[in-house]
């Protein structure tokens, strides 16, 4: 079994100001899962201009944009890491990233620029955000509603484990 481990650095607001260290180590089906649902996360779209051999590492498209070195990108099946910033709309990639296949794609197919790069960081943005929730409805709260948020948000962060693996 092939286990995947999730590290994320978050800064709570606690007692003091504190660094939180969290170690999540997912089985294959859920990083499988994540993986699935981190892909389906698109900031923006694009077109390729031209057709691709499985080998090219150079990437023309519509409009290259907000792309950068680390932007990760899905043409059909397969992930794409830019290695650079578009220079004209063409991009340089590293090919087949995160487990997938280089193939070869055709003109005009669709290009969907990934919100997040890796789990890790789909990972962090969530718990940053889920903890921002909780801690938000508690503004001046006490140690007791502190651990009460922070059960809270174990609770969260362990249903959102529990349905990934679904």
């Amino acid at each position: 079994m092939k286990l995947f481990t999730i590290f994320a650095l978050l800064a709570l607001p606690l007692a003091a100001q504190q660094t939180v260290n969290i170690s999540i180590t997912l089985d294959a089906p859920t990083v499988t899962a994540i993986n699935t649902y981190r892909t389906q996360q698109t900031q923006s779209n694009t077109i390729l201009t031209g057709s691709l051999d499985a080998s090219a590492t150079q990437v023309p498209l519509a409009n290259a944009t907000g792309i950068s070195t680390g932007t990760h990108f899905m043409i059909d099946a397969e992930e794409f890491a830019a290695t650079g910033p578009g220079v004209a709309n063409v991009v340089p990639v590293t090919r087949a990233s995160v487990g997938t296949t280089a193939a070869a794609h055709s003109a005009q197919t669709t290009v969907r620029v990934l919100r997040f790069p890796t789990s890790t960081v789909m990972a962090k943005a969530f718990l940053m955000d889920r903890v921002k929730m909780i801690l938000n409805d508690f503004p001046n709260s006490t140690i007791a509603t502190q651990l009460a948020a922070k059960a809270t948000a174990d609770a969260a962060i362990a249903a959102a484990i529990a349905s990934a693996v679904q």
